[in-house]
């Protein structure tokens, strides 16, 4: 500790809290960083790395965006043709809601990260456990259940999101090969053809040729975004005739398709952890803040001007509805080898998560208890991580044969584990970090504070509670909602 506190004297930033219960809005002090590449890879895997730099505001800001701008923004326009004009004012509620969850998760690692000397930098997961091993008495036997919840969902959303960049490139080769010859088979043929490519996308396991491809993909889909975008703003757009309320299943619909554009709650951790100033993540000028208002707005002109352009034609990329003219099919077909070069950062994300406990696991049991993967040959180890990584494509496959259609894949994933990682997960772990510390100081205040803390305490519990039910609401509803419209 005092290591750490004579180096925060030095380089003049604010010393850390030594009572973090007294404190619990003191600033983190991140003395190391990684490099650009592995701050890349680490920004969408959610894990923790250490090395010469640190981010600065800038470069956690350009991050967080192409984090968030991905290939949801194109399935936008769907939420109003669903929901109806309020599709738009969903838009941005959704947009200030996942902006106040990805501060609430914020706070509870800085704060659970100084409970834990400063020394660790933690992930989603991690959060919760160390949420409940610091709060009420009654909650601490079950932080390594909520840890695995989390990782569950977080390791469903990685799936469905892989499931769904699947079904993008399948459809949009589809196209292009209808554009380019004659041959017309069914969408489940292309499923099958984009197999082997997958799996071999999958098996990809260089770190700094993931990050190469990640950043060059996060550049090449904002080009396709901007090339979109001017499209839309030429063409004629047609009188609005849609109402204001669609029906009940068109909402939740509308709120999954909203959801898994927005889903970066997994995102956020690994560049607090890496920016230069953590403070600068929070705020009316932090870097989430700042990010999601631009960001709301690119997302809120996205979908109106693709419904008034395409109406209910609409379809579940709006790059399926450009026009079959060169530059367009082209942008297609470049679209399609962007996502699918993408794709290997997904399955290293789900890999990194899961495969050492699986490996543990597996290892254990063939070798009777007596030795684990520490122990075991490299081939065997990485034999079982190739069968693994097939597997998780297979798994995608299987999950596009039940949804083939991207639009209901899309507002499936992002109504389900997206409601509960953006709605459920951060109140919960707030409260469960900021209430007994709260508690604690209200049981100490003068008279004169105590109902200053009182407010705060039913303030808090009142909002998070909204948030939560609104999380299992959505997430039951949207649950409903899809399986009817399948």
């Amino acid at each position: 500790m005092s290591a750490r506190i004579e180096d925060a004297k030095e380089s003049k930033l604010p010393m850390p809290s030594t009572s973090v219960d007294d404190d619990a809005d003191a600033p983190v002090i991140h003395q190391t960083g990684i490099s650009y590449f592995a701050a890349f890879i680490n920004f969408f895997k959610g894990c923790v790395g250490v090395g010469i730099f640190s981010l600065p505001y800038f470069a956690a800001f350009i991050n967080f965006f192409k984090g968030c701008v991905g290939v949801g923004i194109f399935s936008l326009p769907l939420a109003l043709k669903d929901a109806g004009l309020c599709g738009l004012f969903m838009l941005f509620l959704f947009g200030f809601l996942n902006c106040l969850g990805m501060t609430q998760l914020v706070r509870s690692a800085q704060y659970l990260a100084r409970k834990n000397g400063g020394k660790e930098r933690l992930e989603f997961g991690q959060v919760a456990f160390d949420a409940c091993k610091h709060s009420f008495n009654f909650v601490r036997p079950y932080g390594s259940h909520l840890k695995f919840l989390v990782n569950l969902c977080v390791f469903m959303i990685q799936i469905g999101i892989s499931a769904i960049y699947y079904v993008f490139v399948a459809v949009h080769i589809q196209q292009l090969v209808e554009y380019f010859t004659s041959i017309r088979v069914s969408e489940v043929m292309y499923l099958f053809a984009v197999f082997v490519p997958f799996v071999l996308a999958s098996y990809l396991r260089n770190l700094r040729a993931i990050a190469v491809l990640s950043a060059i993909g996060s550049v090449c889909i904002l080009f396709c975004i901007a090339v979109i975008f001017q499209y839309l703003l030429r063409q004629p757009h047609q009188e609005l005739s849609l109402p204001w309320f669609k029906d009940f299943d068109g909402i939740m619909t509308a709120g999954g398709s909203i959801l898994y554009a927005f889903e970066a709650q997994a995102l956020v951790l690994p560049i607090e952890n890496k920016i230069k100033k953590p403070e600068q993540m929070v705020g009316w000028n932090g870097v989430l803040s700042i990010g999601m208002f631009f960001i709301t707005w690119i997302y809120a002109a996205t979908a109106f001007l693709g419904f008034i352009v395409y109406g209910d034609a609409v379809k579940g990329s709006i790059a399926l509805n450009l026009p079959e003219e060169p530059v367009y099919v082209a942008l297609k077909g470049f679209l399609a080898l962007v996502v699918y070069a993408t794709f290997s950062i997904q399955i290293y994300v789900i890999v990194e998560l899961t495969f050492p406990t699986i490996s543990g696991y597996f290892f254990q049991k063939v070798n009777r208890g007596k030795t684990g993967p520490e122990n075991s040959s490299k081939c065997a180890v990485l034999s079982l991580e190739l069968f693994y990584r097939t597997f998780l494509v297979s798994m995608c496959v299987l999950i596009a044969l039940c949804i083939p259609n991207l639009e209901q894949i899309i507002s499936f994933v992002g109504s389900t584990c997206g409601m509960m990682i953006a709605f459920f997960f951060p109140p919960l772990l707030d409260s469960l970090t900021f209430l007994p510390v709260l508690f604690k100081k209200h049981s100490r205040a003068t008279p004169s504070k105590k109902f200053g803390l009182k407010l705060k305490i039913v303030f808090k519990i009142v909002q998070n509670v909204f948030l939560a039910f609104l999380g299992i609401f959505g997430c039951v509803g949207g649950l409903q909602a899809s399986i009817r419209g399948m």
